[in-house]
């Protein structure tokens, strides 16, 4: 009986938890994105967009590997090959916003904000949960 009145208590706390980690999970995937997309967009030439795209698409592996190297990137935040591939060719690159742009450098900032502070700071209020934010 203690034992689940333990297990019962946790409950709370480990979806908090369950609900943090999805987040992480998500802004590294977007943060993935975002670098990928600009990479991608900044491979295309000024004539021939097309056939370097079909070129890019059918090496989708070899420049993920590249961007992770680059980047210092996880290669568990790249998205899947195939669904990339599939999505990449629907895609116009050139509508992709450039990093270099201050809107976008706001959200990448922001995002890193969230993942080396926010975050971090919610985990600490979570009780049982030990967090160490210093880097």
């Amino acid at each position: 009986m203690s034992d689940l009145m333990k297990e019962i208590s946790a409950v709370p706390r480990m979806g908090a938890l369950r609900k943090i980690n999805e987040m992480v999970k998500r802004i590294r995937q977007v943060r993935v994105h975002c670098i990928l997309l600009n990479h991608l967009r900044s491979e295309l030439p000024f004539f021939g967009k097309e056939k370097k795209k079909k070129e890019i698409l059918e090496n989708v592996s070899v420049v993920f590997l590249k961007v992770m190297k680059e980047y210092d990137l996880s290669a568990g935040d790249f998205p899947d090959l195939n669904t990339f591939r599939s999505s990449g060719e629907k895609m116009d690159w050139t509508k992709v916003p450039k990093l270099k742009s201050d809107k976008m450098k706001k959200r990448m900032i922001g995002l890193e904000r969230s993942l080396e502070i926010i975050i971090p700071t919610l985990l600490s209020r979570l009780p049982g949960i030990v967090c160490n934010t210093a880097s």
